[in-house]
């Protein structure tokens, strides 16, 4: 985990991302829908790149879905890093 230096004032909030999972349950064509910040945006889709999810079925057969996800932050004090 790399750790970002935010300052002395508690920071918190969360990125919204747009995500496709395929059938294999990796995740392709991240977006950002609700930003942070630049710096923040950029950790939340480095992060979720890595989840692998169970991919969904249309009967037996994986198929790709589209759905959000909300990556939480939350920081206080200053980093020790």
């Amino acid at each position: 985990m790399r750790a970002l230096r935010m300052g002395n004032s508690p920071t918190q909030g969360s990125a919204i991302l747009h995500i496709v999972v395929d059938e294999q349950g990796y995740t392709n064509h991240i977006e950002v829908v609700r930003s942070l910040t630049p710096a923040l945006d950029n950790e939340a889709v480095a992060a979720v790149s890595r989840w692998r999810f169970k991919p969904a079925l249309c009967g037996n057969t994986p198929v790709p879905i589209e759905t959000n996800v909300e990556v939480a932050f939350r920081f206080f004090g200053r980093s020790m890093f």
